[in-house]
């Protein structure tokens, strides 16, 4: 995730897409080191908008619906996704978007 951030800085990305079709659990551990550590950094970087592709169903699909809810953070938007094609055209939005 802090490859993430690099690249987010880097490349002055407004918005982020994560496939985590494949995630089947964040412990949580982790979530809380999303929020209190990773969001002020992507924010810091410029992110605005994270689009998070959960599979289907499951518990990975629920997992990244708790961690989606954590992520909108001030001005960092987050949403689920059942699509790639849906994911990135919510993100381009926020090029477009002040």
């Amino acid at each position: 995730m802090l490859t993430g951030i690099k690249a987010i800085r880097d490349h002055r990305a407004a918005a982020y897409v994560s496939d985590a079709r494949k995630i089947r659990l964040i412990v949580r551990d982790d979530q809380e080191w999303i929020k209190e550590k990773w969001m002020p950094l992507a924010v810091s970087a410029g992110l605005k908008r994270i689009a998070f592709v959960t599979a289907p169903t499951g518990l990975g699909k629920l997992t990244i619906e708790d961690v989606s809810g954590l992520v909108n953070y001030g001005p960092l938007q987050s949403r689920t996704f059942d699509s790639m094609t849906a994911a990135r055209k919510w993100v381009a939005e926020a090029v477009v978007k002040p």
